[in-house]
């Protein structure tokens, strides 16, 4: 069949266009938490520890990729290294001033003008006293006088986060003002680490005085002098080893010669990146799912830690990815757990709507209203069924079968004494695998018993059909026919109780199944939400599919349609008669036939007319009998029936047509008059002829 077109509801333009205040309240509270979440962490210190840790990977891997920095090496540390100190010549440290002039008028030597002379580190390597501010004085190098704090860099905390903690009147500014460098204009200077050790030109102290070390190596430089030696020196750690104070101090220098003073990202900037990149990732989140969204997620924090590497690598900005990567985890967690949330919302709401229309909405218990009356009226149908079949008196007993027993149990009795219900409730051995319930259970078919009801003046002997409500080979109770012992029944009339048998057992299963349901209410976990559910769904799939069968075994013949004409159902023999009686009804030129074009062959009219009809039968409620025009082979004698029915009102989904309500029933039924029956739970059942050539 071609495709329709779909009907354009106003639930499609509000699936189709975001709910704008909605969507644009919810962001704003999200990323109003993520935020508030970032700096919480960024105050107990996370992101500066992520920060720390991934530029000590930046720089250990760029180390060993060979990707460091190229340098202009302006500056050389001549060092009090272990090799110095061991020297027989030299000693440990400090040593005379008279060492100082020595190493001085070698560095002259050999640069008749160095940039700078500078002491570095902690501790002092030359003895202060008069002789050392002599030389100071007179060779105008950077070393504090005997009477002076050596003015070290290393005040507060030192090392920060790869920064050189530098005070206001410390060594460093002194050094980037006399080398002409640029200024230092923070109290922290960024140490480059990107310079490994083995490339920071350093020089042992006893080498220098020796000659040993070549002429061009002060020329032009800042030359720092200061210990190395572990023995008399505290190393520290770094991303590049541990090393000493001087070292640090030379490698800082160093970045500040080369024009490498990464620039800190100001926190209202970070911040503001930070809801940036939030409301992106919201945006990516609320329109991708499973696989799509992991793989947004992983594109992220690889596109974070590149662009931190660049920035780094490069020495434009110490970007950081602490506050990214909390932000992506924090956009994760919250918009997800909004999700589940509302995902658990919906589903209680929807798991409500299903008990509601599965169940009628009856309290958690099994004595809910709809217990009442349902063993009399199945009682009373499985009488009318005997005596509609057999064609005469007939009494019937419904006994159901406990759940995962073998125990049975006497529901109800329909037009039997009183006495004889007892006397089979109060029959002893109620049980499947005792006769004369044996057999029928085994065999799963019908069987005869004799004494299951008493004989006496008033009924005289009486026997007993035992019919097994069986679905789907579990056997679920027996319905009992009780007829007078000469009364013969016929084995076709024997089957045709058993098809009953299975229909009435089907309304047994949908009653425990409702009643299942309904004892799982007041589960709050979400498995048994799901379960209810799927369970709700799948008992309306069942009475959807039972509702159907039963209506292509009633006499009349029905074709149910929406309120627009679309056909939703309609019974296969009453379709094969309306194609006989109406030539080119639902043929194969004609697949979009619907009710109107039905109800204008029937009824001889226009199109325009059927769909008077329609509004008439909807907006005014009223049910109306065709003036049908007899069609070919038609012997005319069934009457058509317009009406309308409600259904259950149904699941409404985002994004879907909402469920239709309100439905028009065509049905043809013979021109005899009903019947009614008194049920004894105070309900009538409504017998009707057959139509549309049903006898």
């Amino acid at each position: 069949m071609a495709n329709k077109p779909r009907s354009k509801t106003p639930s499609d333009e509000r699936a189709a266009s975001p709910r704008e205040l909605g969507v644009l309240i919810r962001a704003a509270v999200i990323i109003g938490a993520v935020l508030l979440v970032v700096r919480l962490l960024d105050g107990l210190g996370l992101v500066a520890a992520i920060d720390d840790g991934l530029r000590e990977r930046w720089v250990s891997s760029s180390e060993f990729l060979g990707n460091t920095r190229a340098t202009k090496s302006m500056v050389i540390l001549v060092a009090a290294d272990s090799e110095t100190t061991a020297h027989p010549e030299w000693g440990p440290p400090p040593w005379p001033a008279e060492r100082l002039e020595q190493l001085l008028d070698e560095i002259e030597r050999a640069a008749p003008a160095p940039l700078l002379v500078t002491e570095a580190g902690h501790t002092r390597m030359f003895e202060p006293g008069p002789e050392l501010d002599r030389i100071v004085a007179e060779r105008q190098v950077l070393f504090a006088r005997s009477d002076q704090d050596p003015g070290s860099p290393w005040v507060g905390a030192g090392l920060e986060r790869g920064d050189l903690v530098v005070g206001p009147r410390g060594r460093a500014h002194a050094v980037a003002r006399q080398a002409g460098l640029e200024p230092i204009e923070d109290d922290g200077l960024p140490v480059n680490w990107l310079v490994p050790a083995s490339r920071l030109p350093v020089v042992p102290a006893h080498k220098v005085t020796s000659g040993d070390i070549p002429e061009s190596s002060f020329s032009g430089r800042i030359v720092m002098l200061g210990i190395t030696d572990p023995s008399y020196e505290m190393l520290l750690d770094t991303p590049i080893g541990r090393l000493s104070p001087a070292e640090i101090e030379a490698h800082a220098l160093t970045g500040l010669a080369d024009g490498v003073v990464w620039a800190e990202l100001p926190p209202r900037a970070a911040y503001g990146l930070c809801a940036g990149f939030a409301l992106l990732l919201l945006w990516s989140f609320a329109r991708l799912r499973g696989r799509a969204a992991t793989a947004l997620v992983l594109a992220s924090t690889t596109l974070v830690l590149v662009l931190d590497f660049a920035c780094y690598s490069r020495g434009w900005v110490r970007l950081g990815s602490g506050h990214a990567l909390l932000t992506l985890v924090a956009v994760g967690v919250i918009y997800w757990g909004y999700e589940a949330v509302e995902t658990f919302a919906g589903l209680r709401q929807l798991r409500a709507r299903v008990l509601r229309d599965a169940t009628g909405g009856a309290p958690n218990s099994s004595d809910e209203p709809e217990d009442h009356g349902f063993w009399e009226d199945l009682a009373e149908l499985g009488s009318e069924y005997a005596q509609e079949t057999i064609g005469g008196a007939a009494a019937a007993t419904i006994i159901e079968r406990e759940e995962e027993s073998w125990a049975l149990r006497v529901c109800a009795s329909a037009r039997l004494d009183g006495d004889s219900h007892a006397y089979i409730a109060k029959r002893e051995a109620l049980d499947l695998r005792r006769a004369p319930f044996r057999t029928p259970w085994l065999t799963l078919r019908a069987g005869w018993a004799a004494d299951l009801v008493p004989a006496g003046p008033r009924f005289g002997k009486r026997k007993t059909l035992i019919v097994p409500l069986e679905d789907q080979g579990e056997l679920l109770g027996l319905w009992l026919v009780h007829v007078a012992e000469d009364v013969a029944v016929e084995h076709e009339h024997i089957e045709t109780f058993e098809r009953l048998g299975r229909q009435m057992a089907g309304a047994l299963v949908r009653r425990r199944e409702r009643i299942a349901l309904r004892d799982q209410a007041t589960n709050a976990r979400l498995r048994d939400h799901v379960a209810t559910i799927v369970g709700g769904i799948r008992l309306m799939r069942d009475e959807h599919r039972w509702a159907l069968e039963l209506l292509e075994q009633l006499p009349v013949r029905a074709l149910i349609a929406t309120v627009w004409g679309e056909l939703e159902f309609i019974d296969p023999r009453l379709r094969a008669d309306l194609i006989r009686r109406y030539p080119g009804l639902f043929s194969p030129d004609t697949p979009e036939d619907n009710l109107r074009t039905v109800l204008a062959r029937l009824t001889g009219r226009s199109i325009e007319d059927a769909n008077r009809l329609m509004r008439k039968v909807i907006a005014e409620e009223l049910e109306i009998e065709l003036d049908a025009k007899p069609g070919i082979e038609d012997p005319g004698d069934d009457v058509w029936v317009l009406s309308r029915i409600r259904s259950k009102r149904g699941i409404d989904l985002p994004g879907f047509k909402p469920a239709v309500h309100e439905h028009i029933l065509l049905m043809a039924r013979s021109s005899a008059p009903a019947q009614k029956v008194r049920t004894r739970s105070g309900g009538w059942l409504r017998v009707l002829r057959g139509g549309s050539g049903d006898p």
